[in-house]
């Protein structure tokens, strides 16, 4: 079971077929976190929903009356940008998970994938996660585990995000690792991006343990530190750039845990 997030997740839901779009919304609503703010049959309406309502996720078919899923993501991102693209599609095709990609979705799925995996994939790229269906692309998989890109344009135009998910993949690694993986990455990119902008450090270290319960990592600075006794502290503190570290550990049932002195630094230790 994924954790949830703590703070609901509105999500709006575009495709053509009635019968999947109404059962999406209404298996989605049954969820305590996610919350349906507005459906679509097409993708011109679907880009004036999302403009107008600010969903925090929209979950996009492919093939669409007057304006495509890969073509409303695009105007999505440009005029929404705060809101992630989940594509979900019958679709298998390399050309059309490229341009997905290309265009700032966040993630890939079938429509056969099984229902928590759409649940959790919403949940993922609402934390800015990548995802991307084992069961899609085989072919684009297929070039990174053997190392012969044929399309360099395609493949240099998708976001560093992307590639990390299509090397892996290509790995054989599934989708919860794949998240587990970048979830660890971008902790460590909150991390060091956090002290560079506010610790005054000399110095930073980040160590990596690989265990049976899982990674444990551990970032500590040098820096002004601050007085904190407990997580909850880190919002009065205005510590948000923590705080997001902290939402994206707890929702893959992770620890967090902070301890920090004024002047002599902070330490955060991270299990997931």
């Amino acid at each position: 079971m994924v954790a949830q997030t703590g703070r609901e997740i509105r999500i709006l839901i575009a495709d053509d077929h009635p019968a999947f779009r109404e059962g999406l919304c209404r298996l989605m609503d049954e969820e305590p976190d996610i919350s349906v703010v507005g459906t679509a049959a097409d993708g011109v309406i679907a880009v004036e929903m999302v403009t107008q309502l600010k969903p925090d996720v929209a979950v996009l078919d492919v093939t669409m009356p007057r304006l495509n899923g890969i073509e409303a993501t695009k105007q999505i991102r440009t005029q929404s940008p705060e809101t992630s693209v989940l594509i979900v599609s019958a679709h298998n095709f390399s050309s059309y998970i490229l341009a997905a990609l290309r265009n700032g979705a966040a993630g890939y799925l079938l429509k056969t994938a099984a229902l928590d995996e759409t649940i959790n994939a919403v949940r993922l790229v609402n934390a800015g996660e990548g995802v991307f269906d084992l069961n899609a692309g085989g072919s684009i998989i297929s070039r990174f585990a053997n190392g012969k890109i044929e399309n360099q344009r395609a493949v240099g135009l998708l976001y560093p995000r992307e590639l990390e998910v299509l090397k892996l993949a290509a790995r054989g690694m599934g989708n919860k690792g794949i998240a587990r993986e970048l979830a660890l990455f971008r902790i460590v990119q909150q991390a060091l991006q956090n002290v560079k902008k506010h610790a005054r450090a000399k110095r930073v270290s980040v160590s990596v343990e690989f265990n049976d319960d899982g990674i444990s990592l551990s970032v500590s600075d040098d820096g002004q530190g601050f007085a904190v006794t407990r997580v909850e502290d880190l919002a009065a503190l205005g510590k948000l750039g923590l705080l997001g570290i902290e939402e994206r550990v707890r929702l893959f049932g992770g620890r967090f845990e902070i301890t920090s002195e004024p002047g002599r630094g902070t330490n955060l230790s991270v299990q997931v």
